[in-house]
């Protein structure tokens, strides 16, 4: 059973190597021949496979029929190419923060200050649509919808009818950063949008001058009420709040009266240790928990869940046995059978106010089984409970192995079974006390070193004071922060008073443990930045001395065996033999690893900062075009050092293309310094993202005739300024950088302008005495003529094309004399403006360029080496599976 169970899982997990998801009726005779092999034993393994590949694809399949062929998706895509609005009808889905009384503004702050704050308010939440245009659905489709500016303030639980603006479930694709996309198909989220409190006037009645009147009054009452109505579009249909939101608004409101100045910060992070609520947790708050790696800790997981568990399991149980005076035929009933009981039922309340998110149900899952098989005397291994769990949680919602935090927990799980088996003998020793200090050493210190690589391929980086946090705020948050929270919760609908003190004790100590985890990531060497190419050699350096720590007999066996191997084949092929001995040493030097776990922190600190790669040789480099929607973005690389043209946008919401692409696509890279910036004018899609990429990136040079952008971030002296004009060339690593355009007489000219326009874009050229690559900003057809007049024999091999393929640049004459082999553009999917344009692409296409577009592929990497050219997109070629596409 164990094996069928594993191979199930297995089966899950290839699954998501598919590029494409397969038509039903191919899942079908896939799984007459799972039924088929089940029942014939030498294959019974093999239909595991194909019985965990099915489950998957088949909600895979689902999904994407949600997107594609339903009804719904139709109505979407013709409203969308009509670019008209929706009316739906349906009830928000997940919890809602109370914008009466949020607890990002003081209790302090004066009623005209609060008012301006609630003005710049932005809803997002999750809706689950039952009607459209007043007909009703055949099943509720699950869309997430923004909403500035809200009209009233939306909850969980309430009906609502909302004209919005959708389009299917869609994200920006860029290696190493967060794929919005697989988050929304883990969520089964089918389609994303905004509510529009625009008013169609188009609906409102215009009634002519001389039309005869029969009944003034009964027209003007009529026309009345249609305005009305078209006015409350956006409307409450029914106020019915779940119960989770009605305990959560108490609970949010005897907060916001109790918080001080003082520990205002820390009111986030009570929210979301009760309630799972962490959309108020600012960005300090997420940089301290990631830098510390407390960031489990916060989110309610199966830690959370076992604590509470646990606790209240012995509560209930030292209660009844203190019990003696209860009639005799109760106290003959089992004690652990009712604690097991009451655990269960606080284990699932606590699951329930975090909304059963997926790590929680996971929880109660594996707790679920634990506690059946202890009632039915069940004597089962830590392997099949775990791989039990793993097969229910997959049939429960097979999408949830496209979230990191199930690769996590799962990992983090078998890790502890793992350190209780290696170290059992160890941890049995000694008084109990001695026991549990040594038990919380050698667990923290083991899973800190276990959780590494899993830390560094989902983060890039690695929190060298995560031990030291966790040693301190693992035993605080267990015993202290997370009791006081739940019994806040707890006694709230009985006093709210008593719910307050306990607030204000939790608090406190949340202030006491969060300034002693902000003095260990305030130190600068905190955290190890972890590029791609690192962190491959500290995987295998990871494996390698784990293998060590947990198999030392086997792996000197398998080393002798392949030595001996080794020095045949050196006998027979007359090699060096200089090769054996080195192997031998290898051997040697990989064994000293158990001697010392201090030398071997050092020796793999000094491995994964040294690390150098360089794939395509020295003379090679690389232009990625980052996918950042409709904006511009582009990063060339060459020797793990960078120049950046253009940063993409940034928005009033606080999002910004440097956070959520460039930065971890720098770290991707392992670039860590910007050689230049260069800003090919003002406009947001293009300089948006400046002010985020200076707070947090070195930048040694800046090329720009922007003086507004520079002068209005406060640009430090440290960064060497150079306009972009003709004439000004740069030399970088053996390539050219060319400024094409602007002229100095144009430059003079516009200077009377506070903001730059399109054609006053940098236009730059740059060679590696092989290839060309011309970059364009915003260029209209204007300045192509005069680049055209200025430079008579302009090529370029690979183009971006101007102004992200807009109706206005992309001339004729341009494109044949610039022939290029390839045509990049940045463009946003389904963006308004309908870019590119349909008549653009048909002109490179008629020439046979071959155009990429970031919308339709995501982000593109051209590799320029040796005269030759190579190009690879996210979509076919860079991460090529169903779920991230």
């Amino acid at each position: 059973m164990d094996w069928w169970l594993f191979t199930f899982f297995l089966g899950a997990i290839l699954s998501l190597f598919l590029p494409i998801v397969p038509a039903l009726f191919q899942l079908i005779l896939l799984l007459l021949i799972a039924i088929v092999f089940f029942y014939f034993k030498p294959l019974r393994s093999t239909s595991g496979l194909l019985f965990g590949a099915i489950v998957v694809l088949a909600s895979a399949v689902s999904y994407f029929n949600q997107i594609k062929q339903s009804e719904f998706s139709s109505q979407v895509a013709l409203a969308s190419q009509n670019k008209h609005s929706l009316i739906v009808q349906g009830r928000v889905a997940n919890l809602q923060i109370n914008q009466q009384s949020n607890i990002s503004t003081s209790s302090h702050s004066n009623r005209a200050k609060l008012n301006k704050t609630r003005k710049n308010k932005k809803a997002r939440f999750n809706f689950s649509v039952t009607h459209l245009d007043e007909q009703v659905l055949n099943q509720p489709v699950l869309i997430r919808l923004s909403w500035d500016n809200p009209l009233f303030s939306v909850q969980q639980g309430q009906l609502l009818r909302l004209k919005v603006k959708l389009k299917p479930a869609h994200g920006l694709r860029n290696v190493g950063a967060f794929n919005y996309k697989r988050w929304l198909m883990s969520k089964q989220v089918a389609f994303t949008g905004y509510v529009s409190n625009k008013i169609n006037k188009s609906k409102l009645i215009h009634v002519p001058v001389n039309t005869l009147l029969t009944s003034q009054a009964s027209l003007q009452q009529h026309a009345q009420s249609k305005r009305q109505k078209t006015l409350n579009v956006n409307q409450i249909v029914n106020e019915e709040l779940t119960i989770r939101q009605q305990l959560f608004d108490r609970y949010q409101s005897a907060l916001v009266q109790l918080t001080d100045e003082k520990h205002h910060q820390f009111s986030s992070l009570l929210l979301a240790l009760t309630f799972g609520e962490r959309t108020t947790l600012t960005t300090e708050h997420w940089q301290v928990l990631q830098r510390s790696g407390i960031g489990h800790l916060i989110a309610i997981s199966g830690l959370h869940v076992g604590l509470v568990a646990a606790a209240s399991y012995f509560i209930c149980l030292g209660i009844l046995r203190s019990l003696v005076f209860l009639p005799l035929n109760i106290q003959k009933v089992n004690a652990r059978y009712v604690a097991i009981v009451a655990s269960l039922l606080c284990a699932i309340f606590y699951c329930f106010l975090a909304g059963f998110s997926i790590p929680t149900v996971r929880a109660i899952v594996m707790l679920s089984m634990y506690w059946v098989f202890r009632l039915l005397c069940l004597n089962v291994s830590a392997k099949r409970i775990i791989l039990l769990t793993l097969f229910i949680l997959i049939m429960l919602e097979p999408l949830n192995v496209l979230t990191v935090s199930f690769w996590l927990s799962l990992y983090a799980v078998m890790c502890l079974f793992i350190i209780a088996w290696r170290f059992k003998s160890f941890l049995m020793r000694g008084h109990y006390i001695t026991r549990f200090l040594k038990g919380l050493i050698v667990v923290q210190l083991s899973l800190t070193f276990l959780l590494l690589p899993l830390t560094a391929l989902f983060f890039q980086q690695i929190s060298l004071v995560a031990i030291a946090a966790n040693l301190i705020a693992i035993p605080w948050m267990s015993v202290i922060s997370i009791p006081l929270a739940l019994s806040s919760v707890l006694v709230l609908p009985f006093s709210e008073l008593l719910a307050q003190g306990l607030m204000s004790l939790q608090l406190t100590t949340m202030a006491m443990l969060w300034s002693f985890i902000k003095m260990l990531v305030d130190n600068s060497w905190s955290v190890l930045t972890v590029s791609q190419y690192q962190l491959f050699t500290l995987v295998l350096l990871y494996l390698i001395t784990v293998w060590l720590l947990l198999f030392p007999h086997l792996f000197y066996r398998l080393t002798c065996y392949a030595h001996l191997v080794l020095n045949y084949a050196l006998t027979v092929f007359s090699k060096l033999k200089q090769a054996s001995t080195l192997f031998g040493l290898s051997v040697f030097v990989l064994s000293s690893f158990q001697l010392s776990t201090g030398e071997r922190s050092e020796n793999h600190h000094d491995k994964s900062t040294a690390y150098k790669v360089s794939s395509n040789g020295e003379n090679s480099w690389q232009l990625i075009m980052q996918d950042v929607g409709q904006g511009l973005s582009l990063l060339l690389v060459k020797n793990e050092r960078g120049i950046l043209y253009d940063t993409g946008a940034s928005y009033p919401s606080g999002f910004n293309m440097t956070d959520a692409v460039t930065m971890p696509t720098l770290k991707y890279r392992g670039v860590n310094t910007l050689d230049w910036l260069i800003l090919s004018h003002s406009d947001n899609d293009h300089a948006g993202g400046f002010s985020k990429l200076h707070e947090q990136l070195n930048i040694k040079q800046l090329l720009t005739n922007s003086p507004h952008v520079v002068s209005a971030q406060n640009l430090i002296t440290e960064i060497k300024k150079q306009p972009c004009v003709q004439g000004h060339d740069v030399m970088w690593q053996g390539l050219t950088i060319k400024p094409l355009w602007p002229s100095k007489a144009w430059l003079l000219a516009q200077q009377a302008n506070q903001k730059q326009k399109n054609n006053d874009s940098c236009v730059l050229l740059i060679s590696d005495g092989h290839n060309k690559l011309l970059l364009t900003g915003d260029i209209s057809a204007k300045i192509e003529g005069k680049l055209l007049t200025l430079y008579p024999a302009l090529k370029a091999d690979v183009l971006v094309v101007p102004h992200h393929g807009s109706k206005t640049s992309s001339s004729n004459g341009f494109i044949r004399q610039v022939a290029p082999q390839l045509a990049l553009i940045s463009a946003g999917y389904l963006n308004r403006w309908s870019m590119p344009v349909p008549e653009i692409l048909n002109k490179y296409r008629q020439l046979g360029i071959n155009t990429v577009n970031t919308a339709d592929v995501g982000a593109v990497e051209v590799t320029f080496t040796n005269g030759r050219i190579f190009y690879q997109s996210y979509r076919d070629n860079l991460r090529p599976f169903w779920f991230l596409n």
